[in-house]
């Protein structure tokens, strides 16, 4: 997990302005992560989307309410790896947020909300990339 921390920590210069403040909020999920980076120009990293699909889906009930409250793009979304509890509010945050870029590990993955998250970047023409 180190490492994916230091591989953000390594994007954020390309958000930075200088004139303020990272703040790093990990927002309580339940099962699974969701941590988002506020960048000093107010943009979002997020890392990971919680978890659950459909009536359970973490991203759609707990993180998209979370950044609005807090307001601000989200630039970038990133994927640390394919397993429901980390991925699987990632469809509803793309649908709804549409976020600037993914990022992911690109581990092979079959959970079907890993799926529906690369299918719904794909639909909404973001730009993907593996890291």
């Amino acid at each position: 997990m180190l490492k994916y921390w230091l591989l953000v920590l390594a994007l954020c210069p390309a958000f930075a302005d200088h004139g303020g403040l990272l703040t790093v909020h990990f927002v309580d999920v339940g099962q699974g992560d969701a941590i988002a980076l506020r960048t000093p120009r107010g943009r979002w990293i997020v890392v990971d989307a919680g978890g659950g699909r459909a009536a359970r889906d973490a991203g759609r009930r707990i993180v998209l309410p979370y950044l609005r409250r807090w307001g601000g793009d989200v630039a970038m979304l990133v994927f640390t790896h394919p397993h429901d509890d980390h991925v699987g509010g990632a469809a509803a945050l793309i649908a709804r947020l549409r976020p600037g870029e993914v990022r992911d590990a690109a581990f092979a993955g079959t959970s079907p909300a890993y799926r529906e998250a690369l299918v719904a970047t794909r639909d909404a023409g973001i730009p993907w990339r593996r890291i």
